[in-house]
């Protein structure tokens, strides 16, 4: 039986992804031809199955690969011509499990939501309890790599240190704080969350015209970045205001780890996680933000510089290295950057059980051990 499997992936189109041929999840989809020439079965779990062609008016925010069953990804027989007869299978009957992470491409024009996701110990009971807000019971460790250019991203909140200045722009949200000398960000926070959309309003107004970009550059950013998309009366940009705003470049990645506050403002990314879907959202989202779980989901912890950056260091003689996350069990993710005509062995990094590939860049070919067919890479 074939090692190689050709994925149909499933998209999403979220109104913050990047419009039609802009985006690269659909510049990704023109170059499959699966995409255009598999027979989809109709199955109640494919949620948004791959259509036989591509709009320029859609957006086209996420491409998913895997198992999850909001969106599960389908795969071609072995060996397939790409013949209107052959029908795939989910991922899952292939390999006769779920995988454990799940594997995205996002393609972000606007602001996401600003959220944070429940630890391992956390997301049974919250699946039990909330089964509509949290649809799984999983953890959803998260691992975000830029690929066409620098992410733009909100992660983890201020050190208290920087409260002080930013409290002293909004005289309202000042008085409405039990502690206005002293606050702490779960204070703070919590208070924004509870705030009417009349007082969400006044106090938008006061950080719009009192922060200046010679105070505060990386704040009057945030703001234009919000009026850009007329998002200054959601609670969100409230919230921003008291977080790292961060330029995340190419070279590096960005773990968040269970409670981990974060939003992704710009970029074209690869996102891998744990198998889940479960999200507690805190602004910047006509969704439910989950207030009476945020006290305990949510890492209150400020911190200079946002999530723990990860770089890749890149073997010269493999052109393949590891982005290492201590003690993270749900997946490993490897990056392989060759020249034209370099060869890399696969097996060399010791990778066990099911992996996914996807090529950024370039074309190429692939083949499983013990296999004599090539097939194509191509980004």
């Amino acid at each position: 039986m074939s090692a190689l499997h050709q994925i149909i992936p499933s998209v999403q189109h979220y109104d913050w992804g990047t419009l039609g041929s802009s985006s690269y999840i659909y510049q990704l989809l023109s170059n499959s031809s699966s995409f255009f020439t598999a027979k989809i079965p109709s199955s109640p779990s494919t949620i948004n199955p791959p259509t036989k062609t591509l709009s320029t008016s859609l957006p086209y925010a996420e491409l998913w690969m895997g198992t999850h069953s909001s969106s599960p990804s389908l795969v071609l027989p072995p060996n397939s011509n790409n013949s209107l007869s052959e029908t795939p299978k989910e991922l899952s009957c292939v390999i006769n499990s779920s995988l454990p992470f799940l594997f995205k491409v996002l393609s972000i024009a606007k602001p996401l939501s600003i959220q944070a996701h429940p630890s391992s110990s956390q997301a049974p009971s919250l699946h039990k309890n909330f089964p509509k807000l949290y649809p799984d019971p999983n953890a959803k460790p998260e691992l975000v790599i830029p690929i066409k250019g620098n992410l733009t991203l909100l992660s983890s909140f201020l050190p208290s240190k920087h409260y002080p200045t930013i409290l002293s722009y909004s005289p309202t949200l000042t008085q409405l704080l039990n502690s206005p000398t002293n606050p702490e960000i779960k204070s703070i926070i919590l208070t924004l969350l509870q705030l009417s959309p009349d007082q969400i309003s006044i106090i938008s107004s006061e950080f719009i015209s009192n922060i200046t970009p010679d105070l505060e550059p990386d704040q009057h950013t945030w703001i234009q970045t919000i009026l850009s998309t007329n998002q200054q009366h959601d609670v969100g940009f409230l919230v921003g205001i008291f977080m790292n705003k961060i330029s995340l470049p190419e070279s590096h990645a960005m773990f968040m780890e269970a409670g981990e506050v974060h939003a992704y403002i710009h970029g074209t990314v690869i996102e891998v996680m744990g198998n889940s879907d479960n999200v507690l959202r805190m602004g910047l989202t006509s969704k439910p933000k989950d207030l009476p779980n945020a006290e305990k989901v949510v890492n209150w912890q400020g911190r200079e510089g946002g999530g723990q950056r990860i770089e890749v260091e890149i073997d010269k003689e493999t052109g393949t290295g590891m982005y290492k996350v201590p003690g993270l069990k749900e997946f490993e993710v490897w990056r392989t950057e060759l020249k034209r005509g370099e060869k890399e062995e696969g097996e060399e990094k010791g990778v066990k059980g099911v992996s996914l590939i996807l090529s950024v860049e370039g074309d190429g070919e692939i083949r499983a051990k013990g296999e004599e067919e090539w097939k194509q890479l191509k980004a």
